[in-house]
């Protein structure tokens, strides 16, 4: 593996430090706009109860979308074990949320099984496909989420909401249109540097589109997952005595976390925070909105946390056949 250059480094550091004032000026900006003392008034009202059961569920979400991950794997020829797969997610949730600054999630888990191995275009293609049916997931809630609270809506959520809920398909649609030019390109006259990975992605793409039942079935996976975590949160914002209704929640909440999505600050922290406030300020207490997705932010930790010490009592084995 090439080693990383000077300047190379020094915009990883760049990006880095970015990152991290990004998310200090957008928490100095929500505990701004919330007094401290109301939102430690908030914060108190979790309890240890409450949080624990969260973190569980969190957990077991988290496994099954491993699983989720290995079906996406199988369908782009990558055979794992379900063992090996959790192992190499649980790797990457631990990179995701307790060394965000560092690689992504994404990028550990396909490392892990390419030192095993295994082909980087499937990967790609396996990785890409996961991630794509996680953001159409959260978009099909954001439509559910609109519909269902739609008399609660003010006029200018009304009016942007399509736009919001139509992101994902845009997604879908330039994926798609990726994947019909792979199958075009005249290989035999690219260099052959370029022509190998584009290939490789390409048969990953055909071996996807094979089997469109099994795609479609990762995606109500999906969509399933998703509507877990929704309700996790709802459930930390019943005890922390939010009131806003189960359609808002569908709603805020996933726009939320897809704000937290972009590459802005470190694992979406402050990005989260300061996006539910504002999504939550026309219906409620926004100073609960910040104590919920603080409470949030501890559970992500800490589950990241169990994912790193599960990574190191039980790593990958089994190397590619």
């Amino acid at each position: 593996m090439a080693q990383v250059g000077p300047p190379e480094v020094s915009r990883r550091r760049l990006r880095i430090a970015i990152r991290v004032l990004v998310s200090a000026a957008l928490l100095v900006l929500v505990f701004q706009l919330v007094e401290p003392k109301h939102l430690l008034a908030a914060l108190r009202r979790c309890s240890v109860t409450a949080w624990t059961l969260s973190l569980l569920a969190f957990v077991l979400l988290h496994m099954a979308s491993a699983m989720k991950w290995r079906l996406f794997l199988s369908l782009a020829g990558v055979k794992l074990t379900a063992g090996d797969a959790l192992s190499c997610y649980a790797a990457g949730l631990f990179a995701n949320l307790c060394l965000p600054s560092l690689l992504g999630g994404d990028v550990v888990r396909a490392g892990l099984l390419f030192s095993k191995g295994h082909r980087p275009s499937r990967l790609v293609v396996a990785g890409l496909a996961d991630r794509l049916s996680d953001i159409l997931a959260l978009g099909l809630l954001i439509l559910l989420g609109a519909g269902f609270s739609w008399g609660a809506l003010p006029r200018e959520l009304v009016e942007s909401r399509w736009t919001l809920a139509l992101l994902p398909l845009i997604a879908l649609s330039a994926l798609v249109a990726a994947f019909v030019l792979l199958g075009r390109l005249p290989y035999r006259r690219l260099p052959r540097s370029a022509a190998k990975p584009l290939l490789g992605l390409a048969k990953g793409a055909r071996t996807l589109a094979r089997r469109p039942g099994l795609a479609a079935a990762g995606l109500a996976v999906s969509l399933t997952l998703q509507t877990g975590f929704v309700l996790v949160n709802l459930g930390l914002g019943r005890a922390l005595g939010m009131s806003l209704s189960n359609g808002l929640w569908f709603l805020l909440w996933p726009l939320a976390k897809v704000a937290a999505m972009a590459p802005l600050s470190l694992g979406g922290l402050g990005v989260r925070e300061a996006a539910f406030a504002a999504l939550t300020s026309v219906f409620g207490d926004s100073r609960l909105a910040v104590a919920e997705s603080l409470v949030w932010e501890s559970i992500l930790f800490a589950g990241g946390l169990v994912g790193g010490l599960f990574f190191l009592i039980r790593p990958p084995k089994e190397r590619a056949s």
